[in-house]
């Protein structure tokens, strides 16, 4: 999580905002001092769009609206109506999201509603991803109760860490606000933060300790301790030296797709599109450079997202859809960011800001075969007490997730 704040503009690196709908979280939120700093979202955020042959439509988002939304035909209507009398799939346990809402709901759902949220959430692509381990909740909700729809009318499991009402945040000068009121706690409690450290090493001592080596500021470090965890993204676990009985082979076969976070800026006159909702996501079958955008001076209106009579619009390009495209050179990203919005949302003049982030390895895909990166990491602690793993890659990619399995671990 990083935030740049430059010309009145507000650019996020990483996540532009998170989901509040954890009483854990909330009372972490407070323990770190940030809930004075909390921005809660919009209600615009609820209304979601997608493209569909160059223009973006709103999704449905009620009974009424679904008889006359322009995104999912009256064929597509009829057969999510089956939904309850469609039974369970026998290879629920080990299927792709695409499997699972082509049985479930068919394929027109799966181009223009459900593969598309995917691609808003990994990037990924949805015939690759573990359905049970990339959306674990609605696995337990079809596992439970078979069908999505008779799901809604029966009492949800008693929960008491769930909130009455859930709340897309941020904070007052972005999301980096997070983890600088980490910093500030842990400091705060004595801990010691190094950064820029290189030559990793871990090993097992003969007291069943782990040691720790590595260079910081020129130079060499060992330090002891009872327990290690190690969260650093899968990708660089590379980067560490490990003992030879943790060998963590499936976690090099993850998959991390490149992807550019592109913020820019307009002035609200040149934007046709009224850019009232969350954003806009490409459908499957669209033929477009962008994964989707999202409307983030819209989202938190009344702070710093964008100067007055200014909008600013966060697009995400590459992803496994499009990988090569975020390796572009920046004037190339820009000016195709640029033509897509332009065409979508009827844009007439050019930006008046610009803000790239380029990830060449992004959000970690939680793919078919996951279940062996699971596997191999239960294994290697299991057989070595005292040492854990723990990421984005494994439990969940949301800030949400990340957060709850991290109080969990530290239990």
């Amino acid at each position: 999580m990083k935030t740049t704040i430059k010309d009145g503009y507000l650019a996020e690196h990483g996540p532009n905002s998170a989901m509040l709908n954890d009483a854990r979280i909330s009372k972490l939120l407070d323990e770190l001092g940030l809930t004075g700093r909390i921005l809660k979202a919009d209600h615009a955020s609820a209304k979601r769009f997608i493209i569909k042959n160059g223009k973006p439509f709103p999704m449905p988002y009620s009974i009424g609206s679904l008889l006359f939304n322009k995104v999912l035909t009256f064929p597509t209507l009829l057969r999510i109506a089956c939904e309850p009398f469609i039974g369970r799939s026998a290879e629920l346990e080990d299927q792709s999201f695409a499997d699972f809402v082509r049985h479930r709901l068919g394929k027109t759902m799966l181009d223009y509603a459900a593969g598309a949220f995917v691609n808003g959430i990994y990037a990924g692509d949805p015939e690759k991803l573990h359905f049970k381990l990339a959306f674990p909740r609605m696995y337990k909700v079809v596992d439970r109760n078979r069908s999505l729809i008779l799901n809604q009318f029966k009492k949800p499991p008693a929960d008491p860490n769930r909130l009455k009402k859930k709340e897309i945040i941020s904070f007052q000068n972005g999301m980096q606000e997070l983890p600088a009121a980490f910093e500030k706690k842990l400091t705060s409690m004595g801990c010691e933060i190094l950064t820029e450290v290189s030559n990793s090493e871990i090993k097992r001592n003969s007291n069943k300790c782990w040691s720790y080596h590595f260079t910081h500021d020129g130079n060499d470090h060992q330090r002891e301790f009872d327990k290690i965890i190690v969260t650093v993204p899968a990708h660089r676990l590379d980067t560490i030296q490990f003992p030879e009985n943790l060998p963590l082979v499936h976690t090099k076969n993850i998959e991390h797709p490149p992807v550019a976070s592109l913020l820019l800026g307009y002035r609200r006159s040149d934007v046709e599109h009224p850019l009232d909702g969350f954003g806009m996501l490409a459908s499957l079958p669209e033929k477009t450079d962008i994964l989707g955008s999202l409307f983030t001076s819209t989202l938190f209106p009344d702070d710093n997202r964008a100067p007055a009579d200014h909008v600013s619009i966060n697009v995400m390009l590459g992803g496994s859809r499009n990988s090569d495209i975020a390796s572009l050179p920046e004037a190339e990203m820009i000016a195709t960011a640029h033509r897509e919005l332009t065409k979508i949302l009827g844009i007439k003049g050019e930006p008046t800001f610009h803000h790239l982030t380029s990830w060449k390895k992004a959000i970690p895909q939680v793919n078919l075969g996951h279940e062996q990166v699971i596997a191999e990491l239960e294994k290697i602690e299991s057989e070595n007490p005292g040492i854990q793993f723990a990421g984005n890659y494994r439990g969940g990619i949301s800030v949400g997730d990340c957060l709850i399995n991290g109080m969990n671990l530290a239990i």
